[in-house]
Protein backbone atom coordinates (compact mmCIF):
# COMPACT_ATOMS: atom_id res chain seq x y z
CA UNK A 1 0.00 0.00 0.00
CA UNK A 2 2.90 2.29 0.79
CA UNK A 3 4.25 1.98 -2.76
CA UNK A 4 0.88 2.86 -4.25
CA UNK A 5 0.65 6.07 -2.22
CA UNK A 6 4.29 6.85 -2.96
CA UNK A 7 3.87 6.52 -6.73
CA UNK A 8 0.58 8.43 -6.68
CA UNK A 9 2.21 11.27 -4.75
CA UNK A 10 5.24 11.30 -7.06
CA UNK A 11 2.99 11.46 -10.12
CA UNK A 12 0.96 14.25 -8.57
CA UNK A 13 4.08 16.27 -7.82
CA UNK A 14 5.47 15.78 -11.34
CA UNK A 15 2.17 16.86 -12.86
CA UNK A 16 1.85 19.81 -10.49
CA UNK A 17 5.42 21.13 -10.67
CA UNK A 18 6.25 20.56 -14.34
CA UNK A 19 4.56 22.45 -17.11
CA UNK A 20 3.50 19.49 -19.24
CA UNK A 21 2.77 20.11 -22.89
CA UNK A 22 -0.49 19.10 -24.51
CA UNK A 23 1.36 16.39 -26.45
CA UNK A 24 2.65 14.78 -23.25
CA UNK A 25 -0.79 14.99 -21.64
CA UNK A 26 -2.31 13.30 -24.71
CA UNK A 27 0.32 10.52 -24.62
CA UNK A 28 -0.29 10.12 -20.89
CA UNK A 29 -4.00 9.65 -21.56
CA UNK A 30 -3.27 6.89 -24.07
CA UNK A 31 -0.90 5.17 -21.65
CA UNK A 32 -3.57 5.31 -18.94
CA UNK A 33 -6.16 3.79 -21.27
CA UNK A 34 -3.86 0.96 -22.37
CA UNK A 35 -2.85 0.31 -18.76
CA UNK A 36 -6.47 0.19 -17.66
CA UNK A 37 -7.32 -2.35 -20.36
CA UNK A 38 -4.30 -4.45 -19.35
CA UNK A 39 -5.38 -4.32 -15.70
CA UNK A 40 -8.93 -5.37 -16.55
CA UNK A 41 -7.59 -8.21 -18.71
CA UNK A 42 -5.28 -9.50 -15.96
CA UNK A 43 -8.09 -9.27 -13.38
CA UNK A 44 -10.30 -11.27 -15.74
CA UNK A 45 -7.60 -13.91 -16.02
CA UNK A 46 -7.41 -14.13 -12.23
CA UNK A 47 -11.18 -14.44 -11.89
CA UNK A 48 -11.38 -16.99 -14.70
CA UNK A 49 -8.74 -19.20 -13.11
CA UNK A 50 -10.40 -19.21 -9.66
CA UNK A 51 -12.94 -22.05 -9.57
CA UNK A 52 -14.62 -20.80 -6.38
CA UNK A 53 -15.36 -17.43 -7.95
CA UNK A 54 -16.76 -19.12 -11.05
CA UNK A 55 -19.13 -21.16 -8.88
CA UNK A 56 -20.26 -17.98 -7.08
CA UNK A 57 -21.00 -15.92 -10.21
CA UNK A 58 -24.80 -16.49 -10.16
CA UNK A 59 -25.06 -15.32 -6.54
CA UNK A 60 -22.70 -12.41 -7.14
CA UNK A 61 -24.66 -11.41 -10.25
CA UNK A 62 -27.97 -11.50 -8.39
CA UNK A 63 -26.60 -9.29 -5.61
CA UNK A 64 -25.11 -6.89 -8.14
CA UNK A 65 -28.45 -6.66 -9.95
CA UNK A 66 -30.30 -5.87 -6.71
CA UNK A 67 -27.72 -3.28 -5.59
CA UNK A 68 -27.66 -1.54 -8.96
CA UNK A 69 -31.47 -1.52 -9.19
CA UNK A 70 -31.72 0.10 -5.76
CA UNK A 71 -29.00 2.62 -6.65
CA UNK A 72 -30.76 3.64 -9.86
CA UNK A 73 -34.19 3.79 -8.20
CA UNK A 74 -33.07 5.97 -5.29
CA UNK A 75 -30.94 8.19 -7.56
CA UNK A 76 -33.92 8.88 -9.81
CA UNK A 77 -36.11 9.45 -6.74
CA UNK A 78 -33.60 11.92 -5.28
CA UNK A 79 -33.35 13.86 -8.56
CA UNK A 80 -37.13 13.96 -8.84
CA UNK A 81 -37.55 15.22 -5.27
CA UNK A 82 -34.82 17.84 -5.56
CA UNK A 83 -36.12 19.10 -8.90
CA UNK A 84 -39.63 19.28 -7.44
CA UNK A 85 -38.34 21.30 -4.46
CA UNK A 86 -36.29 23.64 -6.69
CA UNK A 87 -39.20 24.23 -9.07
CA UNK A 88 -41.50 24.89 -6.13
CA UNK A 89 -39.08 27.49 -4.69
CA UNK A 90 -38.80 29.20 -8.09
CA UNK A 91 -42.57 29.66 -8.17
CA UNK A 92 -42.68 31.46 -4.82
Amino acid sequence: MFYIVLFLTAGFLVGYKLNLSDKIIKINGRIQTISLFALIFVMGMGIGSDKEVLKSIPAIGAKALVYSAFAVFFSVLAVYLFSFIIERKKGE
